[in-house]
């Protein structure tokens, strides 16, 4: 048997999934819906099962989607913090390394 999000996606799309911090209510078939679009776009990129997807966003429902399409297709996911400057060392390395 199959738990979790997937499962709740599948069953109960209109059930809530999160809170945003503006209020806004985002269901489990929102936030299916929104990863499998990215999941699309990954692979229509030419990412596949075993490649890194870098993620630079806030607390923010599009996070969650993102990590959501990155497990479903495969890939490594990696966040990078919002507040790390664009000129820094730990800037260059995240750009030429994922």
């Amino acid at each position: 048997m199959s738990l979790g999000f997937w499962r709740i996606a599948s069953d109960d799309p209109g059930r809530i999934a999160i809170v945003d911090a503006a209020g806004v209510e985002h269901t489990y078939g929102e936030l299916l819906a929104t990863s499998r679009a990215l999941a699309a776009g990954f692979r229509e990129r030419g990412a596949s099962r075993g490649d890194v997807v870098a993620c630079v966003l806030g607390n923010d429902p599009r996070f969650l989607a993102t990590l959501l399409a990155a497990f479903e297709s495969g890939l490594y996911f990696t966040p990078v913090n919002v507040h790390l400057a664009s000129d820094s060392a730990e800037a260059a390395h995240v750009a030429t390394h994922f």
